[in-house]
């Protein structure tokens, strides 16, 4: 059956609605066609999987739930429940089930829609289902609440005639008890049950759940569960050390030797790391932080710029060749990378932190007593006046609509979805920070918008004088906001500057 003249969404409905009916060979056939345009359509690619492999008695849940704008569903997990979305697009409370999951009949998940109790009246006058039955005298858009999205880790259990309210966040390998009413956070491993949901025990001890938690073991490609299901449905500190050991070897035949690339563990993660071809004795060690949504890829030609030092580039978490991370913060990013950093180099190190490399690079350095430096190249610290950002954002979002990574970061990072604008702010990583920070920032204005030839910095004259405020040094060159590509001169005569003064200090 043809479905170019139907949007996506109709089209995987179709094919769902084919399967259910009994008609796999038609429901394969649109399955077919929306991969064909949308390879990274997990709806599809489940649908496929289902009809291709026999399963049977069971829904993956992204079959049912396949609207990647409203939902971000991991591999593999099974059991539809019925979302109660929110009404209101400026507002995004979106559904996040991660891999593994077994969710149970008749789940309820609300999202938002609150009435405002807080109001003398909790009728919705201005909600849109009325169309022009109520006229009111001025708008009223905020006619309903959410308390935000739902997050439900991976490998959790959800018992049947369970609630999950809006807001809610549900740990790694919990488990929900059947009839509950979930309305506060479950920690990862834990058993909540009852109306309301209230704590029943941990499933393991606090060492066994931290060790589950860094193996990451829904993260790995398919063949590598495959061959660890016998560790992985198995219980006890041997079985552990098994899926340990499997890591460690997956590690090693991803690990790349050719061209100064390598694969090193992360926190729980992978990260990849590009180290210099031939270390310099005495010369300074500088670790390089892409900005939004690049890799080493795209700043690695600054090595030919920097010949008198030692670089090491990081892919971000998500980006580049690196593992998605567990927690979408600058903190988040950091603990994920520090490990691997720890491992390549030997001794102190700087940071040079492009965009928003340089807020991770930030959180790197609290409490590190190796990092002697942060510079950073024109980074954020309040996101919503970035208008340039939102478009290449939301230009992201619309080239891959299926990349959960793209959405996840352009919202929990920046605040932005194709409808929505939050404020999203980075002032707090320098409160207390004993590590010398700089600044260096372009001349190309980010004020009034408008189009120019090199990306408009992120940093206004607002911006500057509270770095300066904070005694932070703060310096303008020649060039926007990539200045690692528009002048990589100055950014290496700042380095060589900080390293410098760090010397003349000690």
């Amino acid at each position: 059956m043809a479905t170019q003249n139907m949007t996506v969404d109709d089209a995987m409905q179709l094919a769902a609605n084919a399967w259910v009916q009994g008609n796999p060979a038609q429901a394969a056939d649109i399955a077919r066609q929306i991969l064909a345009n949308r390879p990274g359509h997990v709806g599809a690619r489940h649908l496929d999987l289902t009809i291709r492999h026999g399963v049977n008695h069971l829904q993956f849940t992204a079959i049912g739930l396949h609207r990647p704008d409203l939902y971000d569903i991991g591999d593999f997990s099974y059991g539809v429940p019925a979302v109660f979305p929110h009404n209101q697009a400026d507002q995004p409370a979106r559904l996040r089930v991660g891999r593994y999951c077994t969710i149970a009949h008749d789940v309820k998940v609300i999202l938002g829609s609150y009435h405002r109790h807080d109001w003398h009246t909790i009728y919705p006058f201005t909600a849109p289902n009325f169309g022009t039955l109520f006229r009111p005298a001025r708008p009223v858009p905020d006619f309903s609440s959410t308390r935000g999205g739902v997050s439900i880790g991976n490998d959790v259990w959800i018992g049947a005639h369970s609630v999950i309210l809006s807001g809610v966040t549900i740990g790694d390998g919990a488990v929900i008890g059947a009839g509950s009413v979930v309305s506060r956070d479950v920690g990862a491993y834990e058993v909540w049950a009852g109306n309301p949901a209230q704590f029943v025990k941990r499933r393991f001890d606090e060492a066994t759940s931290a060790r589950l938690q860094a193996l990451r073991w829904w993260d790995w490609p398919k063949e590598e569960v495959e061959a660890s299901i016998g560790w992985i449905m198995n219980e006890g500190g041997p079985a552990l050390d098994k899926l340990a050991q499997h890591k460690a070897a997956m590690i090693h035949k991803m690990r790349a030797t050719t061209k100064g690339e390598r694969i090193v563990a992360g926190a729980s993660g992978i990260v990849r790391l590009r180290l210099p071809q031939q270390w310099k004795a005495g010369a300074p060690t500088w670790v390089v932080l892409h900005g939004s949504l690049g890799s080493i890829d795209g700043v690695k030609d600054f090595e030919a710029a920097a010949p008198g030092v030692n670089l090491v580039f990081a892919d971000l978490p998500g980006s580049g060749a690196s593992w998605c991370p567990a927690d979408y913060s600058a903190e988040g990013f950091a603990r994920e990378l520090r490990p691997a950093i720890d491992q390549a180099i030997d001794g102190d190190y700087r940071i040079v932190g492009v965009s928003f490399g340089g807020a991770v690079g930030l959180a790197m350095a609290r409490d590190n007593g190796r990092c002697r430096g942060v510079l950073l190249l024109d980074t954020p610290f309040e996101a919503k006046k970035l208008w340039h950002n939102h478009q290449f954002l939301r230009g992201a979002i619309a080239g891959d609509p299926d990349n959960q990574h793209v959405r996840r970061f352009a919202w929990e990072i920046y605040g932005v979805t194709e409808h929505a604008l939050t404020e999203r702010t980075y002032w707090h990583l320098l409160d207390d920070l004993p590590t010398p920070v700089q600044v260096l920032t372009g001349d190309v204005p980010m004020h009034p918008p408008r189009r120019t030839a090199k990306v408009a910095c992120c940093l206004d004259k607002e911006d500057l004088a509270a770095l300066r405020r904070r005694g932070i040094g703060v310096q303008q060159v020649a060039g926007g906001h990539d200045l690692i590509h528009d002048n990589p001169a100055a950014v290496v005569k700042a380095m060589d500057a900080f390293a410098a003064e760090a010397v003349a200090a000690a």
